[in-house]
């Protein structure tokens, strides 16, 4: 346990003397300038990394600009065709109905295919005519009456 203690001490004292090695380089280093010309090229340098840093970015902004607009354009267009194939199942279904009940289409109203079937059956009611009498012997279809002789006659007379 006192070797591992030892070796823990021994590491901490190595690195204390590095981290003063280092401070003392950086203060033999660091020299303050002496003149303008050498403190503007000392910013000049500096200022010439940050630019280096950001070298590109308005190409950066610029796409991502361009992604953007790409994006709510396809949102546009994704919103148009999701319009169109509404309505073209609305015309398929208008059709249908129309077809089924012998109503026109223009008539019809409803967002969902039950709505334009119920109100394709009101109107079939107010519409489509009920059948006319009813004769007995005549299979529910009256039967065209011949003129007798003289209705004949009489149409004969009058031109009609």
């Amino acid at each position: 346990m006192s070797d591992a203690v030892n070796n823990t001490s021994t590491v901490d004292e190595q690195t204390t003397n590095a981290v003063q090695a280092d401070a003392v380089t950086s203060a033999q280093e660091f020299k303050a300038p002496s003149s303008q010309e050498e403190l503007d090229r000392i910013i000049g340098e500096r200022v010439a990394r940050e630019r280096k840093k950001y070298e590109g970015f308005d190409e950066l902004k610029a796409k991502a600009e361009q992604f953007e607009s790409v994006l709510s354009e396809k949102s546009a267009l994704e919103n148009k065709v999701a319009e169109f194939e509404a309505q073209s199942e609305r015309n398929g279904w208008l059709a249908e109905i129309s077809k089924e009940y012998g109503i026109a289409p223009d008539v019809l109203r409803g967002g969902t295919r039950d709505e334009l079937a119920a109100h394709a059956e009101q109107l079939k009611s107010f519409l489509i005519p009920q059948s006319g009498p009813v004769i007995q012997g005549q299979e529910k279809v009256p039967a065209p009456i011949e003129a007798s002789d003289e209705i004949k006659a009489v149409r004969s007379l009058f031109g009609a």
